[in-house]
């Protein structure tokens, strides 16, 4: 190998103080074996300067590719162990925990309410005195629905769910009949805290601006929810009702909307806190009720417990649950799936939307159990074809014709009525005296 030549010189410059000189020395590199590389960006950018420029570039290359695994296997670990340790301290339960809505990673949230309560032991002979001393609870809404209960309302988009449970919370909050059940009573006017997750401003004023002044003000409505996990939307709960005198009622709409529930170690503990909240306040002498709304799932092809979004788990949790489906425009069929303290699972009841003073239904009477069953949306009339065949010539007897002519005015429209007393349309419009 050839010597390189070198080159030196000084350069002097004066400040603007006399007596202060900087000084700077310039070394020049030369000669036949001297060479420089320059290549690539980021963490694979290379550069080499020297007398074996190949040879180190090389060896540069394999240093900077082992440093960029590195670096990214210690970017993959470091979250893998901070779950495993979190688990290992019984933190959280499920690798969901550690995300938020937004995939972002998010430590186990500090401000969480410890548990309300441990595991009771005692005798059953000692359980059931001191429930038989307390005497049944009272109920509210109906006589099917106690206080301290969790309901559970899902359907599918656009069936009106907001629209029933806000009815619900109304009557609630006023103590007087909502006029969704047959069979509703006046109870004493209750707190009621909404957390609203679905209805704008706009739905807001379409559905309830025309009635202010029927609205209660016991209903507290929460907006603008960004919960990024059940535990925050119980930590909220328990904050808000913290305060609270007496028995109140908790409408979550919806659960699909504040947060994804992923598995069903998840729900467990979500509504286990939900009753642990339940039990803390009723050892203050005050009952809490939820109202929980769920979606749908897409595939679901009327209302059954495994057609809630989330998972068949949150059905396990409540102790009802109603499903409201389609009939036609106006007309609704709330089905009871679920209610363990009630004795009216499997009914369901026909109801009408309306919008006047404000969007709500309207009970119109009780289905028969074919009726509730039938896969068809629209329900069908209890009496066979030959039964509506009349002496007369005519297809309906007067009785059938008046009451077709009655569903008509409460909104049903011509194609439900057709298939309701198997006649065409034609017919049916000769019946309600209307232009073929």
């Amino acid at each position: 190998m050839k010597p390189t030549n070198y080159t030196q010189h000084t350069e002097s410059t004066v400040l603007s103080f006399p007596d202060k000189v900087q000084r700077r020395t310039v070394v020049k590199r030369e000669g036949p074996s001297y060479g420089k590389i320059c290549d690539g960006a980021g963490n694979f950018r290379l550069s080499y300067e020297g007398e074996k420029p190949i040879k180190n570039f090389l060896l540069a290359s394999l240093i900077s590719v082992g440093r960029f695994v590195l670096k990214s296997a210690a970017a993959t670990a470091v979250p893998i162990i901070i779950t495993w340790s979190f688990k290992k301290m019984g933190i959280i339960r499920d690798k969901n925990d550690l995300q938020s809505n937004d995939g972002t990673t998010i430590l186990p949230n500090e401000h969480l309410p410890p548990p309300l309560s441990g595991p009771k032991i005692g005798t059953l002979q000692e359980d059931v005195a001191q429930a038989a001393e307390q005497g049944r609870p009272e109920n509210i809404l109906t006589s099917e629905i106690h206080k301290d209960s969790r309901l559970i309302v899902f359907s599918g988009p656009g069936v009106g769910k907001s629209i029933l449970t806000n009815q619900w919370g109304i009557g609630i909050g006023s103590g007087k009949p909502c006029g969704v059940f047959p069979d509703e009573i006046e109870t004493t006017p209750q707190n009621v805290l909404l957390i609203d997750t679905e209805q704008e401003d706009t739905d807001l004023n379409i559905r309830y601006a025309d009635a202010v002044d029927e609205i209660p003000k016991t209903i507290e409505r929460v907006s603008d929810c960004n919960f990024n996990s059940p535990e925050e939307v119980v930590a909220f709960i328990q904050n808000r009702i913290s305060s609270w005198t007496s028995d109140g009622t908790v409408i979550i709409d919806n659960i699909t909307s504040a947060f994804s529930l992923q598995s069903g170690e998840r729900i467990r503990v979500f509504f286990n806190q939900l009753k642990d909240i339940q039990n803390f306040m009723k050892s203050k002498g005050i009952a809490i009720s939820y109202i929980i709304v769920c979606h749908e799932t897409k595939s679901a092809k009327g209302v059954t417990l495994k057609d809630i979004q989330g998972s068949g788990n949150l059905g396990n949790f409540a102790t009802a649950v109603y499903g409201l489906e389609k009939v036609d425009e106006k007309l609704m069929k709330l089905k009871v799936l679920k209610n363990r303290r009630g004795s009216n699972v499997g009914m369901a009841y026909l109801e009408k939307l309306c919008e006047k003073p404000y969007f709500h239904f309207k009970f119109q009477r009780v289905l028969e159990s074919s009726e509730s069953d039938g896969e068809t949306a629209s329900p069908q009339s209890t009496s066979s074809v030959s039964q509506r065949k009349n002496p007369n010539g005519r297809k309906l007897s007067d009785e059938q014709i008046d009451e077709m002519r009655r569903l008509h005015d409460d909104g049903a429209t011509i194609n439900s009525l057709h298939k309701r007393f198997d006649v065409n349309n034609r017919t049916v419009k000769k019946y309600l005296g209307l232009k073929h």
